[in-house]
């Protein structure tokens, strides 16, 4: 399942696209674009979508640290949260792949390994519990549900607080290698 939530901490919000960047509160706007310019690009993955292999859901509640509504999920599911964020960490990184839950060692080594042979600079970093971050994916942790989020890196004044500032920036290139990066990586883990 991809899931990128549709709520905001600003409701009322700036998003704009100029010479190539788009700018505004991205999140998690950027998320639902990814989501859908992902699927428009593979025949394949719309087709899986229609058999019900893979569904998507727009949460209302992520912001708030709840998962209000979602799903049915189980243990053989697998939950990609799509999500932007901000820092020092992301840069020279296309995507990151974060709070992985219930993905072996192996398996996680045989994923990163196989994007970065396509050329993907890829942040990994495990579920460890960090405050600093939480996400959506903490919601299916606690449900037990196999889970991974899948964080598009923008540019926000200070590396933080991405959810409520207005000029946050991610380039098209950003976007076009985390389309790419994702629908590679729903291909690997399907």
């Amino acid at each position: 399942m991809l899931s990128a939530h549709l709520d905001r901490v600003i409701q009322d919000y700036e998003l704009q696209y100029r010479n190539g960047t788009h700018q505004g509160l991205l999140d998690n706007a950027i998320g639902v674009l990814l989501t859908y310019l992902t699927l428009y690009d593979d025949p394949n993955l719309i087709r899986l979508e229609k058999q019900g292999r893979l569904r998507v859901w727009h949460g209302k509640s992520e912001e708030w640290g709840e998962l209000i509504g979602a799903p049915k999920a189980t243990s053989k599911d697998f939950v990609i949260v799509i999500d932007v964020a901000a820092g020092k960490q992301y840069r020279n990184v296309d995507f990151g792949l974060e709070n992985i839950f219930r993905v072996s060692p192996e398996r996680l080594k045989d994923i990163q390994g196989a994007l970065e042979n396509e050329g993907f600079r890829v942040r990994v970093k495990r579920y460890n519990g960090d405050a600093e971050d939480a996400d959506e994916a903490w919601q299916w942790r606690a449900l037990k549900v196999p889970v991974l989020s899948f964080i598009v890196p923008i540019q926000a004044k200070n590396d933080g607080w991405h959810r409520i500032q207005q000029d946050n920036t991610v380039s098209a290139e950003t976007m076009i290698a985390c389309r790419q990066g994702l629908k590679r990586l729903i291909n690997i883990l399907l």
